[in-house]
């Protein structure tokens, strides 16, 4: 029953572009490819977009069995979340007031406010962050200038794209400035909150390209952030394309060093205190000139980010060992 749900769901045009690209790098038969990844999905629990991001045509089955994949990624937040306050993460005012100690900037809800505070908020803020309150992987994100509208046609402008969320500008660090600075260039951390204990399961640097934010599914690139809080390994796109320095920018990603990264763990494990009943999640930590603040939450992490062949070579075991000890240790 579970499988005929997942087939009707399919997007099979999508998929079939996804296979032709499978083939095309693997030489391997459209037809092998998929009876592969129907087999996978039934062992490992993955999709046709595992089986193209992890590059699984290359491994064989011990290495596919380390991979986090859709079914364990669900099985993660199953295990470890309670659907009841996803709300909170969900509807970013709702999210903003819960962790209001972690922001660190002015924001306003057009929804709950009147129009004097938001004549309020674009004479102190002339330039801001518009931001729909429950989109996802940032869609409807905007930066404004208000000096380019009336402030009759800004505010109706707003209200008609449902744009009711107004950040406050962060001002980012000049490290990472100096690497991409048309967007917030942001810090995904993963934590495990098991029972009041707080572990790091994940951190990678996500920068953007061209555009005004750095979300992979719009443009932007990540790479994996080591123990030291250096980058040795390259960025990859959502395609897979590898970056050794800034597409952009031209500054050097590999040896590339993160700063304040030990007051952004210490903030995430703090803020995933806050919420217990959400005890897997990633937090986007972005880098302002005073210090870490939180942007959002996902109560379901994109596990598409942690697996990249670029950033698994040589061996490619996956990271689902890692995450079982520490998910399942109680």
């Amino acid at each position: 029953m579970y499988y005929l749900k997942r087939l009707m769901q399919l997007d099979y045009r999508r998929m079939f572009n996804i296979l032709k690209k499978i083939s095309k790098r693997s030489s391997k038969s459209m037809l092998f490819i998929l009876i592969d990844i129907i087999r996978c999905s039934r062992k490992y629990g993955s999709g046709y977009m595992d089986y193209y991001c992890f590059g699984f045509e290359n491994l064989n089955e011990e290495q596919r069995s380390t991979y986090i994949t859709r079914t364990i990624s669900n099985n993660y937040c199953k295990k470890m979340n309670n659907p009841a306050y996803y709300y909170v993460m969900e509807d970013k005012p709702t999210f903003l007031k819960t962790y209001k100690n972690y922001i660190k900037r002015d924001y306003i809800d057009l929804r709950n406010g009147t129009y004097n505070e938001y004549l309020t908020f674009i004479s102190e803020h002339t330039k801001f962050i518009a931001k729909p309150c429950d989109e996802l992987c940032g869609v409807g994100i905007e930066v404004i200038d208000s000096a380019d509208y009336s402030i009759d046609n800004l505010y109706k402008k707003l209200c008609d794209n449902k744009q009711y969320l107004l950040e406050e500008l962060i001002d980012q660090c000049e490290e990472l400035n100096r690497l991409y600075n048309k967007a917030i260039n942001t810090i995904r951390v993963v934590t495990c909150n098991n029972d009041g204990e707080v572990s790091i399961l994940f951190q990678c640097l996500r920068m953007g390209n061209g555009g005004s934010i750095d979300n992979f599914n719009h443009g932007g690139i990540f790479t994996i952030i080591d123990d030291d809080n250096c980058i040795s390994r390259p960025a990859c796109d959502k395609d897979g394309n590898e970056y050794n320095k800034h597409p952009y920018s031209g500054v050097d990603i590999i040896g590339f060093k993160v700063p304040m990264m030990k007051e952004v763990h210490e903030l995430v494990k703090e803020m995933a205190l806050v919420t217990p009943e959400i005890g897997y999640c990633g937090w986007d930590i972005a880098l302002s000139k005073s210090g870490p603040c939180v942007v959002e939450c996902n109560e379901m992490p994109g596990y598409d980010l942690y697996q990249y062949p670029a950033h698994l070579r040589p061996k490619y075991i996956g990271l689902k060992p890692l995450f079982d000890k520490k998910i399942y240790s109680k």
